[in-house]
């Protein structure tokens, strides 16, 4: 039986040092500290999909300070040896379906024309369609953090405010993660 739950603050540390020091690189990770300390302050909500107590994937969130009904899906993955069963795809649905009291949620995936290799075009393509097939849709806003640029896609759950109201949820989102980095390190491509 799946089932779908909160992950509380041990969980959440147990995850990251287990899973997803593996499952993301070095310059996507934020600290440990940085996760809990936006957990502690509620805005970082979290979610598993276990079969039991063994975890299969998990979700953290960012929610920008004034503005949780449109988090930013900051990490999510399938936990390793349970990959391509179709946990993602479940996880996504039962997220969507369960009412999380969402609008929606935002997820950047990496721009495919700054691919640098053919295999990393691929990768990202991949990506949005599995997104793509979860119900996401692509918007009009084109991030660029610290030099990594990203398309910004849009999981409606409860609507669909429209892409002027999702730039300015993920700008809330940016400067209350970079605060006075912000300026140096976020741009919009047009």
């Amino acid at each position: 039986m799946l089932d779908i739950r909160p992950l509380d603050r041990q969980e959440i540390a147990d995850t990251y040092n287990v899973h997803l020091i593996r499952d993301f690189p070095d310059n996507e990770r934020k600290p440990l500290r940085s996760i809990l300390a936006l957990h502690d302050r509620g805005l970082s909500p979290t979610s598993g999909l276990f079969e039991g107590e063994t975890l299969l994937a998990y979700a953290f969130f960012v929610a920008g300070e004034g503005e949780g009904r449109i988090p930013l899906l900051d990490y999510f993955a399938v936990t390793e040896g349970h990959r391509d069963g179709g946990y993602g795809s479940v996880f996504l649905r039962e997220l969507r379906q369960s009412g999380t009291g969402y609008t929606g949620m935002l997820l950047e995936v990496e721009r495919i024309s700054t691919a640098r290799t053919e295999a990393e075009r691929t990768i990202r393509e991949r990506r949005v369609r599995f997104y793509r097939r979860a119900g996401c849709r692509m918007t009009g806003v084109h991030p660029t953090v610290y030099g990594v640029s990203y398309d910004l896609m849009y999981l409606p759950i409860a609507g669909d405010p429209g892409d002027p109201a999702l730039h300015r949820a993920i700008d809330r989102v940016y400067r209350m993660l970079l605060g006075s980095r912000y300026a140096h390190a976020v741009r919009y491509d047009s």
